[in-house]
């Protein structure tokens, strides 16, 4: 049954994501987007929705049953949509699915860069295909992914939306807090419950769920293009994302970063497109707010970097929206109103969804709840200084730490990184200075230009996160950034869209292409048939170039980090410990093996444990594991107590024949010390 549940849960996502869509092809005065990219947008955000239907339902009826908890998005969404197209749209027939979502012969346009563009995206598809389908039923084993693994497993047993873990985690300190809301949980929770919420990591439905959001990612670039004819832009940026080892961590390791990033693009979507197609009604303003305050509200809830990621985007959007210069009456006055109503709403949404932050901030003094960070257990505990070690550990030079910026220049880069960082940030520049220019001077600009400045001004302030500048409160969010390559992710995006798009502008100028979307004011100069062909030729070469190096990063980086999995250890460690009961609990420095192991854990950084960080000796800190039934401690090879010098009165214990049996093989990254039964005599 299994099997059937999952595939059903599957559909389940791609009928809401229809769903969503067909509401999003109703709202034309709310969403700035033509019809076809309002669809893609609805279908790009069905994880979303149904993270948010799962937590209304499970607040409206806790305990409901575990089918009718995994499939209530289908039964709320589908109808909602189909009820919503009759009345908003009747004259419209479901028949007719082209015309439907607004695809129309003359806005597809087909180019030699197109075509090529397609055998490098088929090709880079077949190379890494098979990591797709093989990680699309491989049961996470990465530390992030099972945490919320666990997370979710918990919310689904339980199926009220009170119980959901928060900042603080669980106040046993059997699970660890998460600071970035319900969102992804919840997301997860929807496809564990699909297949009965199975304890030791038995649930087929949950790793599909991972990796279905990456496509999403995908298919949600060409918002980002939806006033550019042809699919070329689309196409070229993700032959570019795949050459970025970041993507190749959100497969293997079953990331949430695709999962957080969708509804961040569908929020640079819609300033693109009320700086490509000017909003002149003032009766539109409100609903267009509605829809910028969704998206951010979709945005905060995806992960907590939105917290500087969202103000930061609607500030280059809004200074877009003031430099749009288009054909036409389109005022300033007009334009800054505009850009301040959108940035209020903005601002709005984001704080609904960063309610899980304000109610941490306001019960405990802190957004994480004191139970998320290792640091706010540590403090003031002669265990304080193991997190300089542990970062010491990560390799992260010097000058990286003082100068984050230089993450997106130094680290590691392979060739297309370094292109994209070099050519994307001067660009992004000299569009910026061009746009002030034509401003001054009070030209207009074409809508695929306006895309350009709106893009590179998003880049560009979004990059003040690496300044430094924004570190504040004890969080050196930069320093962050820098030991966490993944978080990077939306600047290498904007980036490859960036050079997309000036590499489809070159050769539209070169082959005599007009790329502007229909109804959009476009320049068409047929060049010289020599120049055309060099012009193909070039674009041949580019396309072949950025697909082998996205195969070369494939075959780097779309694999499990840990291949055996956890099945293996957690075999060795239950036969280490077949002489404790099935109560006896085990320590854990991160969740990576609650999701897979069934055994009783308590979180060693939890703030129920700060008590064995102040304890002094080997015979203080038997005596508490006894008094609280733990009978081993699991740690980790790249975590922060495998950083512990001797001298520390843990590394002592755990160095002491007379309390521990270790029998784990130590060339693992998993070591499990086992606590003897008798204690020694003092």
């Amino acid at each position: 049954m299994s099997p059937a549940l999952t595939v059903a849960w599957h559909l389940q996502l791609v009928l809401v994501g229809l769903s969503v869509g067909l509401i999003a092809t109703c709202l034309p005065k709310a969403i700035p987007l033509s019809r076809s990219a309002r669809f893609v947008a609805g279908v790009c955000l069905a994880p979303s929705i149904v993270a948010l239907t799962t937590i209304v339902f499970a607040h409206l009826v806790p305990r409901s049953p575990l089918r009718l908890f995994a499939f209530v998005p289908l039964l709320v969404i589908v109808p909602a949509a189909l009820a919503s197209f009759h009345f908003l749209r009747p004259s419209a027939s479901l028949a007719s699915p082209g015309r439907l979502v607004g695809i129309r012969p003359g806005s597809l346009q087909i180019t030699l860069l197109g075509l090529f563009a397609m055998a490098g995206v088929g090709s880079v598809l077949y190379f890494a295909g098979h990591v797709f389908a093989h990680n699309f039923v491989r049961t996470p084993s990465g530390g992030d992914a099972t945490q919320y693994l666990a997370q979710a497993f918990h919310f689904a047993s339980h199926r009220d939306g009170w119980r959901i873990i928060g900042g603080a985690g669980l106040a046993d300190g059997s699970l660890r807090g998460d600071l970035h809301g319900p969102f992804w949980t919840a997301y997860l929770a929807s496809a564990i419950a699909a297949t009965g919420a199975r304890p030791n990591g038995a649930n087929l439905a949950a790793p599909g769920a991972i990796i279905a959001t990456v496509p999403l990612l995908l298919l949600s670039l060409a918002l980002l293009f939806q006033r550019v004819r042809g699919v070329s832009p689309t196409l070229l940026t993700i032959i570019l994302l795949f050459s970025i080892p970041g993507l190749g961590y959100m497969v293997s390791s079953h990331s949430r970063d695709a999962f957080r990033l969708i509804p961040l693009l569908c929020l640079i979507a819609l300033f693109v497109g009320c700086c490509a197609s000017p909003i002149h009604s003032a009766r539109r303003i409100l609903p267009v707010a509605a829809s910028f305050a969704a998206a951010a509200f979709f945005t905060a809830g995806g992960h907590s970097l939105a917290i500087f990621l969202v103000p930061l985007t609607a500030l280059g959007g809004c200074a877009a929206l003031l430099l749009s210069r288009t054909q036409g009456r389109y005022r300033f006055g007009q334009r800054f109103r505009l850009g301040l109503c959108l940035g209020i709403a903005t601002g709005l949404g984001a704080v609904v969804g960063f309610g899980h932050l304000i109610v941490n901030l306001v019960r405990t003094g802190s957004l994480s709840a004191g139970n998320v960070t290792s640091d706010e257990v540590l403090a003031g505990t002669p265990y304080a200084p193991l997190l300089k070690l542990y970062n010491d550990k990560r390799v992260i030079s010097e000058d990286l730490l003082h100068n984050p910026i230089l993450t997106l220049f130094t680290r590691d880069l392979g060739p297309v990184q370094q292109i994209l960082a070099y050519c994307g940030f001067s660009v992004a520049i000299i569009c910026v200075v061009l746009a002030l220019v034509r401003f001054i001077r009070r030209r207009p600009s074409s809508p695929v230009a306006m895309i350009l400045i709106c893009l590179s001004l998003i880049l560009i302030m979004q990059s003040v996160l690496f300044s430094g500048w924004l570190d504040f409160g004890g969080h050196a969010v930069s320093q962050w950034l820098a030991m966490n390559s993944r978080y990077t992710l939306q600047t290498y995006v904007l980036l490859s869209a960036i050079c997309a798009l000036v590499a489809t502008t070159a050769y539209a100028r070169l082959s005599g292409r007009d790329i502007a979307a229909p109804g959009a004011p476009g320049e068409r100069q047929v060049p010289a048939l020599p120049i055309r062909l060099a012009a193909g030729a070039a674009a041949a070469v580019l396309v072949v170039a950025l697909s082998l190096q996205a195969k070369a990063n494939i075959g780097r980086t779309f694999f499990p980090i840990y291949t055996p999995g956890l099945r293996d250890p957690i075999v060795a460690f239950e036969q280490k410990l077949s002489g404790y009961g099935e109560d006896c609990r085990y320590l854990s420095e991160v969740d990576q093996l609650s999701y897979h192991w069934a055994r009783p854990r308590l979180m060693i950084f939890s703030a129920v444990n700060r008590e064995l960080f102040l304890l002094k000796t080997a015979e203080e800190i038997d005596r508490y594991l006894q008094r609280n039934n733990i009978c081993a401690i699991a740690v980790y090879s790249n975590f922060i107590m495998a950083s512990m010098p001797t001298g520390y009165p843990f590394k002592d214990y755990l160095s002491d024949p007379d309390y521990i049996i270790n029998g784990t093989d130590p060339s693992s990254y998993l070591w499990l010390f086992v606590r003897r039964k008798a204690l020694r005599e003092s």
